[in-house]
This record gives C-alpha cells, sequence and structure tokens, in this order.
C-alpha cells in the first residue's frame, strides 16, 4: 500500500503531500506538522490527514473499523507527546 499525509497551513491554503510507509509513520509525521505549527505565530489553522492509493487515485484512509487517521491515532495513541 501507498500512503501519504496531506497537510494544510492556514485553511483553505494549498496542500502539502509527504509520503509515509505505515500509519505508524503518518502519525509522526502529523505530530511534527502540528508542533512545527504551534511554534509558528503565523500559523493560525491547519489540518491534515492520510490518503492512499487505490486504483490509481488518492482517497482518504480508512481502517477496517472505518475510522480516519485521527481517530485511529486517539484509539491507540500512536503518537510522541512532548514533554513539559
Amino acid at each position: 500500500m501507498a500512503f501519504r499525509v496531506w497537510w494544510v497551513r492556514n485553511v483553505p491554503g494549498e496542500a502539502e503531500f509527504y509520503p509515509v510507509a505505515s500509519i505508524e509513520e503518518a502519525s509522526t509525521k502529523l505530530n511534527e506538522l502540528a508542533q512545527a505549527d504551534l511554534a509558528s505565530p503565523s500559523v493560525v489553522s491547519n489540518a491534515g490527514g492520510l490518503e492512499v492509493l487505490e486504483g490509481g487515485r488518492w482517497v482518504e484512509y480508512y481502517d477496517e473499523q472505518g475510522d480516519d487517521i485521527s481517530a485511529i491515532i486517539r484509539r491507540k495513541k500512536v503518537y510522541v507527546q512532548e514533554e513539559a
């Protein structure tokens, strides 16, 4: 399976895409992007997700339970928490 993270800074800005090899790598990348945006005073909003290549088209990824990457991260806690 081919995956890519999509990320939009200052919605409705242009999406950026980052290839990732797994759900865990996607979680890490989304966390890195969110942390970078939190440190940037020019970013007032953002949105992100995970896509999978199906039939030559990129579509939003949902697991066998119907969860998108945000729900998967919350369910599995597959992210890195920053230390206070």
